[in-house]
């Protein structure tokens, strides 16, 4: 499943919306998507991408993850 163009125009207006009169340029959207069919992954990319540019904000996300401790395995309490 993918967004139809309107949709995409959509989501678009809604994050340009949601960051108070600043610019987004390019973005990676990320979701989990649960419907009939199943759980899905599904990636956005705005139009403009590059594919340095979508790989340089993937690390950079990577690293905000890594820093706040998703994925690490708790300690076990002895």
């Amino acid at each position: 499943m993918s967004l139809t163009p309107e949709e995409m125009a959509e989501f678009e207006r809604l994050i340009r919306d949601a960051v108070d009169g600043r610019v987004v340029s390019n973005f990676v959207l990320i979701a989990e998507m649960v419907g009939a069919e199943g759980t899905d992954i599904e990636i956005y990319l705005s139009q403009m991408m590059t594919p340095w540019l979508a790989v340089g904000m993937l690390q950079f996300a990577e690293g905000l993850i890594n820093e706040a401790g998703y994925g690490e395995e708790e300690e076990e309490e002895e």
